[in-house]
């Protein structure tokens, strides 16, 4: 587990600085940004609005979307691990734990998952490799400070224009 933090928690750190590069803005402002979002999915969607603005669809872009997309999925990969009770039982793989999950929505209802070591250093490492992705896939994406500028006003146009219309 410790693995698993410490490898997404780079994962992470790139994804902001990701971000900082496409606000066109240095990475320590980009994580005042960042901070202020309570999910990594937050994040990513955020990221991939970005991109999205930068125009011209491509293979850079598409190899870009692509990592987030999968940083999307190992982030639901590690929730299922970091979140919920732990226990050893008679039922729990050899050297492996079980964790149990309780949600009450309308009627209590559980969930138990079974882990060996081996599928937490999976996603631990699937985490340490899409972060390593990350900082190429960006420089290979263009990211022109005019273009976003651009797109944002024509964006904001299109909203007044709408919210203008009786």
């Amino acid at each position: 587990m410790g693995y698993l933090t410490i490898w997404f928690s780079l994962l992470e750190r790139e994804i902001d600085e990701a971000i900082a590069s496409f606000l066109h803005v240095h990475w320590a402002l980009g994580i005042a940004v960042t901070a202020q979002f309570t999910s990594f999915a937050g994040k990513c969607r955020l990221l991939r609005t970005l991109v999205d603005l930068q125009g011209e669809d491509g293979a850079q872009k598409d190899f870009l979307l692509t990592i987030v997309d999968a940083a999307k999925d190992v982030n639901s990969r590690r929730n299922e691990l970091i979140h919920g009770d732990w226990f050893v039982l008679a039922t729990s793989p050899p050297g492996g734990i079980t964790k149990v999950s309780m949600k009450a929505e309308g009627k209590l209802k559980d969930k138990f998952s079974h882990f060996t070591p081996e599928k937490v250093m999976e996603v631990a490492r699937d985490s340490q490799a899409i972060a390593r992705k990350v900082p190429n896939a960006v420089s290979l994406c263009p990211r022109n400070a005019a273009l976003l500028e651009t797109q944002v006003d024509k964006l904001l146009m299109e909203f007044r224009n709408r919210d203008a219309s009786p």
